[in-house]
């Protein structure tokens, strides 16, 4: 109860002091500033705010319906930014699919998705984000080898549990 009282009286004084000197009828004195005799109470820091998130995908692309699921995967794009998350180097892509669903997925299918989302984008990295923590990343919009995880925020894998890899036959899944 005393640090909310402390806190309404600070925000009250800082408040106060928020008007602009332009604005007021009253002029504007040269006079040296006023310092209280005792210290203000201190209030203990806020918490320092959870480091920012990369920027949300934004939907790019509502594709027609197909008989191939994952053709009716709606794909949104987000930028790729640098270390310090303060300039743009790349744009990323990701679709959303079941994993689940993925087993009634047939190679076939598979490789028309690759061939139509993936395949000679210039996106830094593109995700089929399988809804359950996992997911399958082409890095670079590569389509002859991807890989297979658990994805961390932005859509990599963070943790690889095998290698998708294109063959002469088509797709195939290899576990580590």
């Amino acid at each position: 109860m005393r640090k909310a009282a402390i806190l309404c009286a600070g925000c009250l004084l800082l408040l106060a002091g928020c008007g602009s000197a332009a604005a007021s009828s009253e002029p504007v004195s040269e006079a040296a500033p006023v310092v209280a005799a005792s210290p203000a109470p201190t209030v203990a820091p806020a918490e320092t705010p959870e480091p920012t998130s990369a920027p949300e995908p934004v939907p790019t692309e509502t594709p027609g319906r197909s008989d191939n699921l994952l053709m009716n995967a709606s794909v949104s794009t987000a930028p790729v930014m640098n270390g310090a998350g303060t300039a743009k180097i790349g744009e990323r892509a990701t679709a959303w699919f079941d994993a689940a669903g993925l087993a009634n997925i047939s190679e076939a299918q598979f490789s028309e998705f690759v061939a139509a989302r993936v395949e000679g984008q210039s996106y830094s990295w593109f995700t089929l984000d399988l809804n359950d923590g996992t997911g399958i990343v082409f890095n670079g919009c590569g389509t002859i080898v991807a890989d297979y995880g658990y994805l961390d925020d932005v859509g990599r894998v963070e943790e690889s549990l095998g290698t998708v890899t294109l063959e002469e036959s088509g797709y195939t899944y290899t576990a580590n």
